[in-house]
Formats: C-alpha cells, sequence, structure tokens
C-alpha cells in the first residue's frame, strides 16, 4: 500500500516515505483513492469486486513458488529469506521481470475517543 499526496499533502504516512510513494503512485497511474490493482490489473473499488479478483488471482496457475522463511535473531530484530522456484514446465516468457518485496508490520493499536 503506498499513500498519495492528495488530498492533504499533510499525510503523515506520505511524508514518512514521500520518494516511494510518489514512484508508486505515478508507476500504476493512480489518480484517486482507493485504488486497487490486483495481478497486474485494475479493480474496481468495491469490497466485492476486490474480495473477487484476489479469490480468481489464487486459484490461477502461478509459474513461481514463493518460500518465505524467518527467525528471530533478537527481540528487535527479524532476519528472513526468500526463495523462488521456478515452475520448469512452465512456457511463460518474462521480458521484464521484477521483484518487490514489502515489509510490513501488524501493530495493536487500542484508539480511545472522548467528548469534551
Amino acid at each position: 500500500m503506498y499513500n498519495t499526496w492528495w488530498p492533504g499533502d499533510g499525510d503523515p504516512m506520505y511524508i514518512l516515505n514521500q520518494a516511494d510513494n510518489t514512484t508508486r503512485t505515478n508507476y500504476y497511474g493512480c489518480n484517486y483513492v482507493p485504488w486497487f490493482d490486483v495481478n497486474g490489473t485494475h479493480v474496481n473499488e468495491t469490497q466485492g469486486a476486490l474480495t473477487s479478483a484476489v479469490t480468481n488471482g489464487n486459484t490461477q496457475f502461478a509459474p513461481f513458488n514463493i518460500v518465505i522463511t524467518q527467525r528471530a535473531v533478537r527481540t528487535n530484530l527479524i532476519e528472513f529469506a526468500v526463495k523462488i522456484i521456478r515452475d520448469p514446465t512452465d512456457p511463460t516468457v518474462f521480458s521484464n521481470t521484477k521483484l518487490r518485496v514489502a515489509l510490513t508490520e501488524k501493530n495493536r493499536c487500542f484508539c480511545y475517543c472522548s467528548r469534551i
């Protein structure tokens, strides 16, 4: 997920990583938010369309098997490895193959609302 500089340029998630956010927004041609691309195809911004695209994508043949392993090195350090295994029977020719890896962190956040 990448954050745009609009509708408000003060978005802290955009400011945190302006270069990557701008590059990805321009790369995908995103001109409104939310914007979803699944398996290289733009998807309508409804929950049903997104769920359907992901479900359909998960049933398609994939020429690669991606195996990710991890281990905790220390309390604040995790080591991980990515192994990509190509299906030798797949005849697909890739002219411009790229691997993009993104690390996300799941935090538990407790938000409190109050009236003043």
